[in-house]
Order: C-alpha cells, then sequence, then structure tokens
C-alpha cells in the first residue's frame, strides 16, 4: 500500500508541476475513491519493474507518449486484465505511438 500511495502522490507531484503547494493531505483527498487513480498507479509499478526504470521516468515517458489519457479513458476495459497483459498492451501502444510519429 505504500508503494501505492508513493506513487499516486509522485504522480500529482509530475503532474501539478508545483511541489511547494502540494501536501500529502491533498494526496489522501484527491485520491479517495478514485479507482482510476489506483489503476494508474498499478500501472506505473507494473512497468517501472518489468523494465527496471523509475517511477519518475514512467511517468515522464507516460506523459510524453500520451500512456496516461489512454489508462484513463480505457479504464472500464483495460482494468480488468492482468499485469502481463496491461504491460504489454502499454509497449504496443508506445510503439504504435511512436510508428504514427515517424509518419
Amino acid at each position: 500500500k505504500r508503494a501505492v500511495f508513493t506513487t499516486i502522490c509522485t504522480f500529482f507531484l509530475h503532474i501539478s508541476k508545483n511541489s511547494t503547494t502540494f501536501a500529502a493531505e491533498s494526496c489522501k483527498e484527491r485520491m479517495n475513491g478514485d479507482e482510476k487513480l489506483y489503476f494508474l498507479s498499478f500501472c506505473v509499478e507494473a512497468y517501472k519493474m518489468r523494465h527496471g526504470m523509475s517511477g519518475e521516468a514512467v511517468l515522464n515517458l507516460f506523459d510524453k507518449k500520451g500512456v496516461t489519457q489512454y489508462l484513463m479513458e480505457y479504464y472500464d476495459v483495460l482494468h480488468t486484465q492482468g499485469e502481463k497483459w496491461i504491460v504489454a498492451d502499454i509497449d504496443e501502444f508506445i510503439q504504435n505511438h511512436d510508428t504514427l510519429s515517424r509518419k
């Protein structure tokens, strides 16, 4: 649970870009009842472990490639899948993003 909380807080810090006004209490309030954020945290942790990356590097990659938006938009379908499938799906999404970006 601590790793999930840390990842979610890191995510909020990452997207807020204003760490001076960000407190742990506001993190708790923001994630209260938000299953999508728990799912995003799960995806970040799974991707991080599979690829040997830091959480910050994964968040930067997800932002750059549009993965965060994809995960939130298709949460209803994606959250029912297993960890290996989700990581493979994210890899495929990133590969497709890169392929489309080259055209």
